[in-house]
């Protein structure tokens, strides 16, 4: 399917950009793979995939805890995109297949 890749991704945030790298493989709408960043490597839970678009979450540390991520966003040729939702509020992402 068109979303199956590795992806260098920035998250665009009022503080500043993030980088992260996504690995995801689709299986009919099932959508598996994981997110690493500095703050290190974790499942993705509840993919969906559907043509080019998908959604997920993650859990995140953060100072305050573990913190639930929601992912949504599309991949058009070897360009993905979307946005990050987190309780601070939603950044857009951005980046390429690798």
């Amino acid at each position: 399917m068109a979303i199956d890749g590795a992806y260098e991704a920035k998250v665009k945030a009022p503080i500043g950009s993030t980088k992260m790298k996504l690995v995801l493989a689709t299986s009919g709408e099932a959508l598996t793979g994981t997110v690493a960043s500095k703050k290190g490597e974790t499942e993705i839970r509840n993919g969906v995939a559907n043509g080019n678009e998908f959604t997920f979450d993650f859990d995140m540390s953060a100072p305050m805890g573990k913190t639930e991520v929601a992912v949504k966003g599309t991949v058009e040729g070897d360009e993905i995109k979307g946005f990050v939702t987190t309780p601070l509020g939603t950044v857009s992402m951005s980046g390429v297949r690798v």
